[in-house]
């Protein structure tokens, strides 16, 4: 089964689960990652980066895991390697690993499967001088292809692994393997199994869901389309990089202000027959007080039902506009929780009566 997105409220926690992955990464030690939206059981990967990987480090990946390991490139690596996905594997599946043809490192090893060699291997793959000459075919390293979006397309363990690489400095070539339980023999390890081990070795563990979180807060979810002034007013569209879907915000006034800036959430699919003149009288009292923000937020036409990506939009336009402090007019609670893991300060007092009567439902049904 599809797992579910945990909830938003706990993104400080989880951002320091992320950051203490990078820096280890950093530091080019090992990491587990744990696959928590897999469409099968929980699993869990150990995590390098290929860049500066070692036998030392192979070896011990190798014994720890089930020894088939992997290495995510982008698609452009693969492309400029000459490397295509295997014959049958889908291409088009947006949850499964896109592997590779199998490779050796040409130069500078033997039969190509000792740790020494899988680490020449590795390395090279992640060298953006390398040319498809440099390996042969078939190997003992699997290439595998992350999605042309990454994260934000597809939160498979190649996509997340590539990910904390690149934001660790290392590049976004990344070595994995699967890891296997002792307690369990036919089966893979369990949650607390995995969190034991990297305690007993001392590395960190950080779940997919906490990575793709991060990601979506700390990185822009939507980019400007276009802008106009109209009636005094700013009028700016922003699209999502993997989305259609176009999110209209009306600006009064200035952003880049210490004094909090009134901020109205409008999601598309809330009909406001409850209060049909609160949507108007907002926009009069920020045209009013020379002062304020209305983002309409347009439905996913492919939501992702596993998370409401709504805080994430309005989070990201929010910083485009160089908000440091926003009134809060209506919002939940994981609105709240993102707009306060991108420092931005709220303030909650609203001072438009017809927004107080806003129900404050309304983004639930997003």
């Amino acid at each position: 089964m599809t797992h579910a997105m945990p909830p938003l409220t706990d993104l400080a926690l989880r951002r320091m689960r992320v950051e203490k992955a990078i820096s280890a990464l950093e530091r080019n030690e090992q990491i587990v990652v744990v696959n928590d939206l897999a469409d099968r059981e929980i699993c869990g990967f150990l995590v390098a980066g290929a860049a500066h990987v070692d036998a030392a480090a192979v070896a011990s990946v190798v014994r720890y895991s089930s020894g088939f390991v992997c290495v995510a490139l982008s698609g452009d690596t693969c492309d400029r390697l000459d490397l295509p996905v295997m014959e049958g594997v889908d291409e088009k599946s947006g949850t499964g690993s896109h592997a590779c043809v199998t490779v050796d490192a040409t130069t500078g090893t033997t039969t190509g499967i000792s740790a020494h060699d899988r680490a020449r291997t590795a390395a090279l793959l992640a060298d953006p001088r390398a040319t498809r000459d440099d390996f042969t075919r078939p190997g003992h390293v699997v290439p595998v292809r992350t999605a042309e979006d990454g994260l934000r397309a597809r939160q498979g363990i190649a996509e997340a692994a590539s990910f904390l690489s690149e934001r660790s400095g290392r590049g976004s070539a990344a070595l994995f393997a699967a890891a296997v339980g002792e307690s369990v023999q036919t089966g893979l390890p369990h949650r607390a199994e995995l969190e034991a081990f990297a305690t007993a070795h001392r590395l960190s563990l950080v779940s997919i869901s906490d990575v793709h979180l991060y990601m979506l807060a700390v990185t822009p979810v939507v980019n400007r389309e276009s802008a106009a002034r109209l009636l005094g007013q700013q009028v700016i569209t922003y699209v999502g990089p993997t989305s259609q879907a176009r999110h209209h915000v009306t600006v009064v006034g200035p952003t880049d202000t210490d004094a909090p800036v009134p901020l109205y959430v409008h999601p598309e699919s809330v009909e406001t027959t409850d209060d049909p003149h609160g949507f108007e009288e907002v926009e009069r009292a920020m045209v009013s007080s020379g002062s304020g923000i209305i983002i309409h937020v347009q439905a996913d036409r492919e939501p992702d039902r596993r998370l409401d990506k709504l805080p994430f939009v309005v989070a990201s336009i929010l910083g485009d506009l160089g908000v440091h402090s926003v009134r809060l007019l209506n919002g939940d609670g994981p609105l709240r929780a993102v707009l306060r893991g991108r420092e931005i300060e709220l303030c909650d007092a609203p001072p438009i009566a017809a927004a107080a009567r806003w129900d404050e439902r309304a983004l639930h049904a997003s």
